[in-house]
């Protein structure tokens, strides 16, 4: 007899809330867990710099995305093997599968679910998650006026970036930059332009104390520069001393030169579009950690999804020895999951793989692998990887 269509309603709301409740559980406690080790490496700073409780709440709510993007995939596992445990050690899902209820209907609501999770997660992985990470040393720095070694305010290393190198090969000019706003909107100090022929031969050099840019005439102002310039042979042909220099042509912004001191994992998904359509003529060394990170962006939110598609039909089962070893076969999964995303990430980052497939790759090994298991466990071949007999079967020896 199959079940009716209230029937089937109510068991999707009773699978849900069995899904939902220890879900609910474990992430907060994780969160907890979290802020409490949080707290307990920067307290003495806290106390010391005398930060208010209402600061303290801002700076850990905003770091609540980065935090629950990366929580969502491992509650979404512990809590789906909690709930088909309960459900299995009370002869529940026998129940449910003997009144004629299949394996892919019973599954659903818990698909459903790494699916919305999946959804929150690229949500908050777009924009909000890898600001608030990148954000979080410079306020602590901030709350705290915190010190390096040389007596310079952390605060510092965060705002500005110290003798930075930006290289434009396509027009021939190397730049050094002594001190620079990261978020630009400031002018350069101690700058240092180096200028080639198609040759690589220098041809000029330009160093002022300071230089800044009109963005409406697209004109670089150099202050009290000292311009020299030299022949092919590196003879020195001319030098000048002006009050001041404009230069047009020079297709550099401080806005560009700034971006290649930023680190890719902590921008947003649209900072990252606008640093490769500004850098488009950049290498593919130098590309290869933004591109890497923007596809990154959706394909770690999906783990929480993929997790759940793997994990369903490894623990699901009628004996309590097949659900002991589904649910070892899915944590083992998921710590390999892990193991291959940093892996394949550091590949992409290095332009040693391509960055689509060092970001997407451990997602559609671990989708194949999830489809397979949840065909071969809707036809019943409840043998898979639980025994070494199983394994075998499963590889088709």
């Amino acid at each position: 007899m199959v079940p009716s269509c209230a029937t089937l309603r109510l068991l999707d709301r009773y699978l849900l809330k069995s899904f939902l409740l220890p879900f609910s559980y474990l992430l907060l406690a994780m969160l907890a867990i979290w802020l409490v080790a949080d707290l307990a490496n920067y307290l003495n700073d806290f106390l010391e710099a005398r930060v208010s409780p209402a600061q303290l709440a801002r700076l850990y709510w905003g770091q609540l995305p980065s935090v629950v993007v990366q929580m969502l995939p491992i509650c979404a596992l512990l809590a789906l093997l909690y709930s088909l445990i309960r459900l299995s050690q009370a002869n529940e899902l026998l129940a449910v599968s003997g009144a004629g209820v299949s394996f892919a209907r019973i599954v659903s609501p818990f698909l459903l679910s790494g699916l919305v999770l999946t959804l929150v997660g690229i949500a908050l992985n777009y924009e909000l998650a890898p600001q608030a990470e990148g954000a979080k040393g410079r306020i602590v720095a901030e709350l705290t006026n915190s010190r390096d070694g040389d007596g310079r305010l952390k605060l510092e290393r965060y705002e500005y970036a110290l003798g930075h190198l930006y290289a434009n090969t396509r027009d021939g000019r190397l730049w050094y930059v002594q001190r620079l706003l990261r978020r630009g909107g400031a002018p350069f100090l101690g700058v240092q332009v180096t200028q080639q022929d198609p040759n690589g031969n220098i041809v000029a050099k330009y160093a002022a104390p300071e230089a800044s840019y009109d963005a409406k005439s697209k004109t670089w102002r150099l202050v009290t520069p000292r311009i020299v310039q030299f022949d092919a042979a590196g003879d020195l042909i001319g030098e000048r001393f002006p009050p001041e220099e404009w230069i047009t042509g020079w297709t550099e912004t401080p806005a560009r030169i700034a971006a290649a001191t930023l680190q890719a994992q902590y921008l947003s998904v649209a900072e990252l579009r606008a640093y490769l359509a500004d850098n488009a003529d950049g290498t593919a060394a130098q590309l290869a950690p933004f591109r890497t990170h923007l596809f990154y962006r959706f394909a770690l939110p999906c783990a929480a999804f993929l997790l759940v598609l793997v994990a369903a039909p490894l623990s699901m089962g009628y004996a309590r020895r097949r659900v002991i070893a589904g649910v070892a076969g899915a944590i083992v999964i998921f710590f390999t999951l892990v193991f291959l995303s940093n892996f394949f990430l550091a590949l992409g980052q290095g332009n040693r793989l391509s960055p689509f497939w060092a970001a997407w790759a451990p997602s559609l090994m671990l989708l194949a692998a999830g489809l397979v298991l949840l065909r071969r466990r809707s036809l019943n071949h409840e043998r898979i990887l639980t025994s070494a007999a199983g394994l075998r079967h499963f590889l088709g020896f």
